[in-house]
């Protein structure tokens, strides 16, 4: 279970569009098996602050996304091999029948006018394994700032989490992520992170990616205070 001072959305709202000749790159943002039809995040312009707080206008045009339409035809190939198995967030390359064209919609259409996404037929869809740099990139902050995970923890006592609001963190937080158990499946987390069961483990992120990885307090107090 996640404990997060961050929307949720904020997982799916990170990155950018990877396009080649093969297909077109993103992730799976819903899916809705009675209508046949799959929508596709591929990146935005906001910010994380602006994702974090929720402070920007929805009806501009930011985010690249479009949807798919499948059938039994569809080929579902990659990590995983049936419809029933796509879930959200996971990693996908879509083949598309017919040339793909960038185009930009707002969030009130990402989220709530799903129907007026560009739509696309699809020949198939191929899941694709999370690597180190993928799961980093959702864990990066705007510049100047810096994110903190707490791993296998608990809100009510860890003393990282206590002390958020106070010197030498305050000023420098942009996030804050308890999560209890890391996820599995098709972002094994902790494989890529590198955790231990039961252990807390500290991780530090900037704009660029990783900057700490510790078990240790006192080494995360120390490093807010040497950035000072």
């Amino acid at each position: 279970m996640y404990i997060r001072l961050l929307i949720v959305l904020l997982f799916l709202l990170t990155g950018c569009s990877n396009q080649d000749v093969n297909g077109v790159e993103g992730k799976i943002s819903t899916i809705d098996q009675d209508s046949n039809q799959i929508i596709i995040y591929l990146g935005d312009s906001l910010t994380k602050e602006e994702k974090t707080s929720m402070n920007f206008d929805e009806h501009e045009e930011k985010i690249e996304a479009f949807a798919v339409n499948f059938n039994q035809d569809t080929t579902i190939n990659g990590e995983v091999s049936q419809i029933d198995e796509l879930t959200q967030g996971q990693k996908v390359e879509v083949s598309l029948k017919g040339e793909y064209k960038t185009e930009l919609v707002s969030y009130d259409t990402f989220t709530h006018e799903q129907d007026q996404l560009p739509s696309y037929d699809v020949e198939q869809i191929k899941v694709l394994p999370y690597t180190m740099v993928d799961l980093e990139d959702t864990m990066t902050v705007d510049k100047g700032y810096y994110g903190i995970y707490i791993y296998n923890s608990n809100i009510n006592n860890d003393p990282v989490y206590e002390s958020m609001n106070e010197p030498p963190f305050e000023s420098k937080i942009q996030s804050v992520n308890i999560i209890m158990e890391p996820r599995e499946g098709y972002i094994n987390e902790s494989e890529l992170l590198g955790l231990e069961q039961n252990e807390t483990t500290y991780i530090l992120t900037d704009h660029n990616g990783i900057v700490l990885k510790t078990n240790s307090v006192e080494e995360v107090e120390k490093f807010f205070v040497e950035v000072d």
